[in-house]
């Protein structure tokens, strides 16, 4: 890994599409909480190499990506642990809000394929992404590099690839934050998906029980997903597509044990058609929320 050495080295920060960054201090100043946003000028580099190491790692630290459909920051987080606590590399994560959590009254999303099929259309709708992101040295050029295998899963991405992998990225915007920045908070006290500019950065053991563990239940919920996929591709009977219906609709999952006095149509068929399978997922949901609380736990320890 190096340092930047400004005459030796010609700096390429990737600030593409000028008119589509943004910095969080200069648009929200009424939200904000310390210093949001990265100094990319400040930032360790480093090799191919070492940047694939990092990949090759979060990519076989258990992380479930195959499924896209929601919980990026809980990812987004787990990976910065890793970066953080078991690699020792310096990063930031890049966010990127659609036009529907910028501007009252916009409904545009970003969108990305389906591969799985479980969204209407084939096409998965986000109104923000984020994931880490690392500045690579490369021929005497600084770049930087997304780590997101949600996205691809076979290597880092340049920052304009990964930009160019999400339709309606053109009319978003999106911003370099410090790596420790979890979530966000919206206007109207939480009723509107307009972002005020807040950011918070996460912790276990929040005092509200709802909040507790909310990054392990995320990653509980993507192991859920993989549960359930295999299953189908296995062989299970879903004739009605309840099953089906349940992994397009992660905010469903994601609370879905949790908050069993919530009931739907959906959630009714679920449970009436597929009793004995939601049984048994429920059992290896619990188990995994176990093992993600541990993880998470063990890997905080690390020096």
């Amino acid at each position: 890994m190096k340092k930047i050495i400004f005459t030796l080295l010609t700096l390429t920060f990737s600030i593409c599409n000028a008119q589509s960054y943004f910095r969080v201090e200069d648009d929200y100043p009424d939200g904000y909480n310390g210093q949001y946003t990265a100094n990319l000028e400040t930032m360790t580099t480093y090799s191919d190499a070492e940047i694939n190491n990092a990949f090759k790692t979060i990519n076989n630290s258990g992380l479930f990506f195959n499924y896209p459909q929601g919980g990026c920051q809980n990812r987004a987080e787990l990976m910065h642990i890793i970066l953080e606590k078991q690699l020792h590399m310096q990063h930031m994560k890049i966010w990127i809000f659609a036009p529907v959590d910028l501007y009252p009254g916009d409904n545009r999303h970003l969108e990305i394929k389906d591969k799985n099929g479980f969204a209407i259309n084939n096409i998965i709708k986000w109104s923000y992404h984020v994931a880490p992101a690392i500045q690579r040295i490369k021929d005497g050029k600084i770049e930087t590099m997304i780590i997101d295998p949600s996205i691809d899963n076979s290597k880092p991405m340049l920052l304009n690839d990964w930009l160019a992998s999400m339709s309606n990225s053109n009319v978003s915007k999106y911003t370099f934050l410090n790596s420790k920045w979890y979530f966000f908070w919206t206007k109207d006290n939480g009723t509107s998906s307009v972002i005020n500019g807040f950011f918070y950065p996460y912790s276990s053991h929040w005092v509200e029980d709802f909040h507790r563990s909310t990054m392990e239940r995320g990653l509980a919920t993507n192991d859920l997903a993989k549960y359930l996929m295999e299953k189908l591709k296995n062989g299970y009977v879903d004739t009605e597509g309840s099953v089906k219906w349940f992994l397009a609709n992660q905010d469903i999952m994601y609370n879905f044990f949790m908050n069993p006095y919530q009931q739907s149509d959906g959630k009714t068929k679920l449970l009436k058609n597929h009793s004995s399978m939601m049984r048994e997922a429920e059992q290896y949901y619990w188990e995994r929320l176990a093992y993600w609380q541990g993880e998470v736990n063990r890997l905080l320890k690390l020096p």
